[in-house]
């Protein structure tokens, strides 16, 4: 029996009843909790808040944040929540003060659906109600959809060079004026990378090498004769903007879909959930959530399994698997490490696949429906992947993280620790009164027992909605690893009102708030883009570490 494990459980289950007898069994009213799935349409420029303490010079710069921006056209309305307008948001942190810029994000999508009067062409999670007009039939309809520009790329963003980037999980990103966050359109690449191939995705949560700090990432290559699939790693300098350099070939078989993914200085770490990615099926029913197919499994298998590559171009690859039993379905990656015996890597996971959930509007907005979603309950884990046992062996072991009746997810370390061993690390919460999906927190989770006191340190207000946080790191020379400070956007849901919250990484008390700003809805990845010594922002590729 596994000690380990029992106490984590008794532990658990203890602050369970604990939460349950102080909060007297009454569910969170999750009053405003809606404002995160509705329309909103402000957009300025530059509108600056004070701010109550003065930031450190190395904290000037932009957070940049997308979000679901609106819902609805010309009398239709959208049914997925992810299919919504997207909608960037930029906060610039200067001395005593943020100013905030809002903008829509004019894309191909978005204008040829106000040039229309209604929600335009292209690919949706689920059709709009009413559904699109489609005078000639389903068949034309989805060819369509699919000349249509799908370009609603609002899932991440980077910097690479002078370029903003807008990402999400396809090889074609959308370029922004970091500045004023206009459209530009898609982001041109000059390289030969997938010249005469087959592109079905992409990541969108690069990583910077741990030694190199280069960007890195992946495109997803398909053969179209055979059907398998190839992930070509890739690294981007920001010297030269538009041309990215192959790193290696990941040979993968059924083409699978990756959200995230872990990086070493030594290796690739792909986690192969087992479902693939079959945009056939997109083709044949014209809707995304098709896309997203369960492999059947029952043994150990390749596709539940974690695929190791060497960066060193030698070609050594090496699978570890999970049993039939314990299925790889994650969404992001906290990070990855090595050590004597193998590789580390922590996994935000959920016990269904978490991208074929319900992730409806109407679902979303029913508190019954939401609060019951035991696919919802995202834990993260911590594997370790062992050099030993040649080309394809078992996990070694593995572990929880978190609170396995809360939800974790929208994670961040100290960029410093990427790729090195990390004590820290920090996630949104949700049901955090172990009941009610909107009972929302910024949590600190310690990992390395220096202080236990400190592991259940937390952001919380009733009623107010955090987005993912982003952890500004202290440049002192021997500065702890939880030394910087936490920014995040908060929905007060009673209000209608945004705030952004700058916290003490380390104690997550409030260093100061700005605000009130108008409303942000349920908001994605945000990255925070240091300014030079100029003032004005660095030139350097700069991505979010983890997310």
């Amino acid at each position: 029996m596994d000690l380990q494990a029992v106490h984590k459980s008794l532990h658990w289950l203890f602050k369970a009843v604990c939460i349950q007898v102080v909060g007297g069994f009454a569910a969170s009213e999750d009053v405003g909790y809606e404002g995160l799935f509705t329309t909103a349409l402000d957009e300025f420029h530059h509108r600056c808040q004070d701010i109550q303490q003065p930031l450190p010079a190395w904290a000037s710069g932009d957070f940049i944040i997308p979000s679901l921006g609106q819902f609805e056209m010309g009398g239709q309305h959208f049914v997925g929540f992810m299919d919504a307008f997207g909608k960037l948001h930029r906060f610039e942190l200067k001395d005593k003060q943020v100013c905030a810029t809002y903008r829509m994000m004019r894309t191909g999508f978005y204008n040829e659906s106000l040039k229309a009067g209604t929600i335009g062409r292209g690919f949706l999670f689920h059709e709009t109600d009413p559904p699109r007009d489609c005078p000639f039939g389903q068949a034309v309809c989805r060819v369509q959809n699919a000349m249509g520009p799908n370009d609603n790329t609002f899932v991440n963003t980077m910097r690479i060079g002078k370029h903003g980037v807008s990402l999400t999980d396809s090889p074609v990103g959308l370029e922004f004026d970091p500045k004023t966050l206009d459209i530009i359109g898609n982001y041109q690449w000059e390289d030969s990378l997938t010249s005469r191939k087959v592109p079905y995705t992409s990541s969108a949560h690069p990583l910077q090498h741990p030694a190199t700090g280069e960007l890195v990432d992946f495109v997803g290559i398909q053969n179209v004769l055979t059907g398998d699939a190839t992930m070509r790693l890739y690294e981007l300098k920001a010297e030269t903007p538009k041309s990215r350099r192959s790193l290696v070939d990941i040979p993968d078989g059924i083409p699978p879909y990756m959200h995230s993914f872990g990086l070493t200085s030594r290796h690739v770490v792909l986690p192969h959930m087992p479902v693939k990615f079959d945009f056939t099926s997109v083709l044949l029913t014209g809707e995304m959530t098709k896309a997203f197919q369960e492999i059947s499994i029952t043994k150990t298998s390749p596709d539940n399994a974690f695929h190791v590559m060497s960066l060193a171009g030698d070609g050594q690859k090496f699978i570890r698997t999970l049993p039939a039993s314990d299925r790889l379905y994650y969404t992001h990656t906290v990070n990855t490490y090595e050590n004597e015996s193998g590789i580390v890597i922590d996994l935000s996971t959920a016990p269904t696949n978490p991208f074929q959930r319900n992730l409806t509007l109407a679902f979303m907005m029913d508190k019954a429906a939401r609060d019951g979603d035991k696919g919802a309950r995202m834990v993260v884990r911590r594997f370790l992947l062992p050099f030993d046992g040649g080309d394809i062996a078992p996990v070694a072991h593995s572990e929880l993280l978190s609170d396995p009746l809360m939800s974790t997810d929208f994670l961040t370390i100290n960029p410093r620790s990427a790729g090195k061993k990390h004590c820290f690390f920090w996630s949104v919460q949700w049901f955090t009164d172990h009941s009610s999906m909107a009972s929302m927190a910024v949590m600190k989770h310690e990992l390395c027992g220096q202080s236990a006191e400190r592991s259940s340190l937390s952001w919380s207000r009733k009623n107010w909605y955090p987005s993912e946080p982003t952890l500004l790191p202290s440049p002192e020379a021997g500065a702890p690893e939880d030394a910087g400070i936490l920014v995040f956007t908060a929905l007060d849901g009673a209000k209608r009102q945004t705030f952004l919250i700058l916290l003490d990484a380390a104690t997550m008390e409030v260093l100061s708030e700005a605000g009130p700003f108008p409303p942000i809805g349920f908001t994605t990845h945000g990255e925070f883009y240091a300014a030079d010594a100029s003032g004005s922002d660095s030139g350097a590729v700069e991505i979010p570490v983890v997310v």
